[in-house]
């Protein structure tokens, strides 16, 4: 496929808008990944391959970003030049076209009657929009906010809630220049706006409370034409807990109701804002607090996560989206991604599939669901055991799991699954492809003026075929492409990810455990395996505890088959054995026989617990039985410790 010629542009109502046809962004797919490639070969740049395209965009982002604008025919303004304040770790201005003002622009290229957006309702039924009347929305209540008052500078106080009312008001907001502060829709918002009067939050004052309704609340809609409706409440004449009026100045507007079926190019003009303006605010503070938590997000950090979904995740024209999402930052950078590519948006509430509701839809066609909020995923399929969150993840076309906080999620809620093992568990249905996106907080320059480079998503893309098989049939990726503790995630570069797929599921994992002693390492599961290999041997575990004075105790422990008994000449075949694969410096110091494993309830060994048990005598008992598949087995171990004591103290 060749180049394609650049649309012009003008102005129209202050927006600018093409002023002939072309093709959606929907590059983000293989084929258009492909073209993008042969259409630089043409226009002369020098990059014939996907590994070249990435470090180019990292390298050189001025010329990469000016490049795929080009060929995508999205514009920040008429002047080009003016791309260089899109670039990440670039302070300047831009315009909101390319990023939040899609509604007005980008979905102007979109097949108008396609769904763009739906939702389930409090009702169970299904409410959409086309992007037809979702860009109708958006244009309405940004109109609207302008007429009063509100614009650069404003806040906006709205709910955070994963639903058409709640995007579309950010969205409206964010038009107009406007800061949305999302607060936790169980917080009442004239409660936090009479908190927030008295503290300083990095957006300014409140201008604005928006609150959603519904339909049928409202009388003030006889001149709309019939239709579905959106209704959003303001109020400005709710006094606080205290009794004190809040925010008088506000405007008395008491309701606004948009009719999804007017004029879908009612006209507003982008504002000029800097990338490092603040575009929306979230909190999840008490009302207590002293001084309240606020997570700003800028749109540096939103053309971030557009670049990563567009760059890693198959997400193209018309492909079903399911975001299950908790309303939170990931959620609005993930959901604009989603429409500015042209996929059809579901929002769903996690609550249900993480409790084992029944599906609240069936997968459609080549469906990808993005998961925002890793709860959702680790308290959905293994403590609730969600046959309908585990259905949906299987029947789909590939799952992608986004989250700044991945490994501490993992490790608070599903600690029997990961600090006892040696993996870092990732476990889904098997899919056609998974991928982890990891993301932090916007970069900003730093007190010196510099801007720091830090790459805010990265993604692995996990396939069943075709990967190396090791002797016992795991597959395995030895390269990950990226580097990533600042993220949070502890898989590096050269590490081993393990594929198992058991039970019709996929466990994606990085071996991040060794055993170690006097600089001398060897990977547990490999350990293990040789162990397991000698004939009688059916369960093997180890624990290699440093003691004080820098001294290690290494002891083995073996379960035998029934009626095998442990002898020196069976201690002597096992040291054999490992002297021939291990450091001499690893050699077990005592091996011994044991009833049982220490098992979590996942059939994982727990090596941790284990360890804390032999060298903290005093440690929480009541917690490792909860833990084990086998609480009795955790008393033969503690009086195995007891007997022990000398060996593992002074």
């Amino acid at each position: 496929m060749g180049g394609r010629r650049t649309p012009r542009i003008d102005q129209i109502n202050g927006m600018p808008s093409p002023t002939e046809p072309r093709q959606p962004p929907s590059w983000a797919a293989q084929s258009q990944l492909q073209r993008f490639i042969n259409w630089l070969g043409e226009t002369g740049h020098d990059i014939d391959d996907y590994p070249s395209l990435l470090q180019w965009s990292c390298s050189q982002r001025d010329a990469f970003w000016k490049a795929l604008t080009t060929y995508s025919g999205m514009f920040p303004s008429i002047d080009e030049c003016a791309m260089s304040a899109l670039l990440p770790d670039r302070p300047g201005h831009a315009q909101w076209a390319v990023f939040t003002n899609y509604a007005a622009l980008l979905l102007r290229e979109l097949n108008d009657d396609a769904i763009a957006v739906d939702e389930i309702t409090q009702d169970g039924e299904l409410r959409s929009l086309t992007r037809r009347q979702l860009r109708a929305v958006v244009a309405a209540l940004a109109a609207r906010l302008s007429s009063l008052s509100v614009g650069a500078g404003s806040m906006v106080l709205g709910h955070s809630t994963n639903s058409i009312a709640g995007l579309c008001g950010m969205l409206a907001a964010a038009s107009v220049g406007a800061c949305y502060f999302a607060v936790d829709a169980r917080v009442p918002l004239h409660a936090v706006a009479n908190r927030l009067q008295h503290a300083p939050i990095p957006g300014g004052e409140i201008t604005l409370i928006l609150e959603e309704s519904e339909p049928d609340a409202c009388h003030e809609c006889d001149d709309l034409q019939a239709g579905p409706r959106l209704m959003l409440q303001w109020r400005s004449d709710t006094e606080g807990n205290d009794g004190s009026s809040v925010n008088n100045e506000l405007p008395k507007a008491t309701a606004f109701v948009i009719d999804t079926g007017a004029d879908p190019d009612v006209p507003f003009s982008p504002v000029e804002v800097s990338v490092n303006t603040p575009l929306f605010l979230l909190t999840e503070t008490s009302l207590e607090s002293q001084q309240p938590m606020v997570q700003v997000g800028h749109m540096q950090a939103a053309l971030e996560y557009y670049k990563v979904a567009a760059l890693h995740m198959n997400l193209q024209d018309a492909t079903p989206v399911t975001l299950l999402a908790e309303p939170g930052d990931m959620h609005w950078y993930i959901g604009f991604a989603a429409l500015m590519l042209g996929c059809r948006l579901s929002l769903r509430d996690p609550v249900p599939m993480r409790r084992g509701d029944a599906a609240l839809k069936s997968t459609e066609q080549g469906e990808q669901v993005l998961i925002s909020d890793p709860d959702v995923l680790w308290s959905g399929l293994f403590k609730y055991n969600s046959d309908a969150l585990a259905s949906l993840l299987r029947r789909s076309e590939a799952v992608h799991l986004f989250g700044d906080h991945l490994a501490n999620s993992v490790q608070d809620k599903m600690g029997e699954l990961c600090r006892d093992d040696c993996w870092i568990n990732l476990q889904l249905p098997v899919v056609r492809a998974a991928s982890i996106v990891l993301g932090g907080a916007p970069v900003l320059p730093n007190a010196a003026g510099c801007s720091q480079v830090v790459t805010l998503g990265a993604s692995v893309e996990i396939k069943t075929e075709p990967y190396t098989r090791d002797a016992g049939g795991e597959l395995l990726l030895t390269q990950l492409p990226f580097p990533s503790p600042q993220f949070g995630l502890p898989i590096t570069s050269g590490v081993n990810v393990r594929l198992a797929e058991a039970g019709g599921f996929m466990l994606l994992g990085a071996s991040n455990r060794s055993f170690a002693r006097y600089g001398a390492h060897v990977e547990v599961q490999d350990f293990y395996t040789q162990v397991l290999a000698i004939s009688h041997v059916i369960g093997v575990m180890a624990a290699c505890c440093k003691l004080e004075g820098g001294r290690y105790f290494f002891p083995v422990f073996l379960q035998l088959e029934e009626g095998a008994k442990l002898n020196e000449v069976c201690k002597e075949r096992v040291q054999q054995l490992l002297k021939q694969f291990v450091d001499p410096r690893l050699l077990p110091d005592q091996i011994y026989q044991v009833p049982d494993m220490l098992i979590s309830h996942n059939g994982r060994i727990l090596s941790s617990s284990l360890e804390k048990l032999l060298v903290e005598g005093s440690c929480d008992m009541d917690e490792i039985k909860r833990r084990c598949a086998k609480p009795e087995v955790v008393d033969w171990y503690g009086e195995f410790r007891s007997g022990r004591a000398f060996m593992f103290e002074g």
